[in-house]
């Protein structure tokens, strides 16, 4: 097996495990919940603000794949 195949072996592992996330977790009333309290709007520069949904799934993904230097744990104080 070459490194790409490895690769793109490895890759497709991680596609499917936030396939089967998305599939488990109901995302809709998690982005209702966060809408109440954040709303995106626009930054300083004039362009739309991320949707909080989003921002969330960014982080659970960060979490999940090790992509913080520091224990996740801080998060959750």
């Amino acid at each position: 097996m070459s490194f790409s195949e490895f690769d793109v072996t490895r890759r497709t592992r991680k596609g499917n495990f936030l396939n089967q996330i998305d599939y488990l977790i109901d995302w809709e009333p998690i982005e209702k919940a966060i809408a109440e309290y954040y709303a995106s709007t626009f930054d300083a520069a004039d362009r739309p603000a991320y949707p909080g949904l989003l921002l969330l799934k960014m982080l659970l993904s960060g979490i999940w794949h090790g992509g913080f230097s520091e224990s996740p744990r801080i998060f959750w104080r």
